[in-house]
């Protein structure tokens, strides 16, 4: 598998990223995050990993 967002391999992980800014209701997507882009995401405001 690899990563939804930079398309690199390997140590990979399924999230549910919900996007919390700029609209009324949240928008939830399932992603695979490598680390480094899974700590990217976990640092923007109004984005959160589960």
């Amino acid at each position: 598998m690899a990563c939804t967002n930079c398309g690199n391999g390997g140590d990979v992980q399924g999230y549910t990223v919900r996007f919390t800014q700029g609209s009324a209701e949240p928008t939830e997507m399932d992603l695979v995050l490598c680390p480094a882009c899974a700590e990217e995401f976990s640092e923007e405001p109004g984005i959160e990993l589960r």
